[in-house]
């Protein structure tokens, strides 16, 4: 059992595995492990039960960003319309939970080299 931070219910929550589930954070369905919340019975997947409860760094944005769970407008990344998101301070910036933990980094099978995320002037 493990408490998870930003879950509203704030109460511990049940590791499961090999079970079909949505993520109630990230909306991703997977059968890997996930906590369930005893309360309100909702699916977390890990990626989303370890997300850092400080400030996160994200390529290519110099401040930090801090975690909403109340949050009302749409991602910078993939423009879907969020209701949870990191959002920065002191610009209008905000990545949903799942774009923030694609790789920034990403091989193909036709090349030998990484490809890398970049950001243009």
């Amino acid at each position: 059992m493990k408490p998870i931070w930003h879950h509203d219910c704030q109460l511990s929550a049940l590791v499961l595995s090999d079970y079909i589930f949505r993520c109630e954070k990230c909306k991703f369905v997977s059968n890997g492990f996930a906590y369930k919340c005893n309360e309100c019975e909702e699916h977390i997947c890990l990626r989303c039960a370890t997300l850092p409860p400080d400030a996160l760094t994200c390529p290519g944005h110099e401040h930090p960003l801090l975690f909403y769970n109340d949050f009302d407008g749409q991602c910078s990344a993939c423009g879907n319309n969020i209701t949870t998101a990191f959002g920065c301070k002191d610009c209008n910036y905000s990545v949903d939970p799942w774009c923030i933990r694609l790789p920034t980094r990403a091989g193909r099978e036709c090349d030998i080299h990484l490809l890398s995320l970049t950001y243009p002037e």
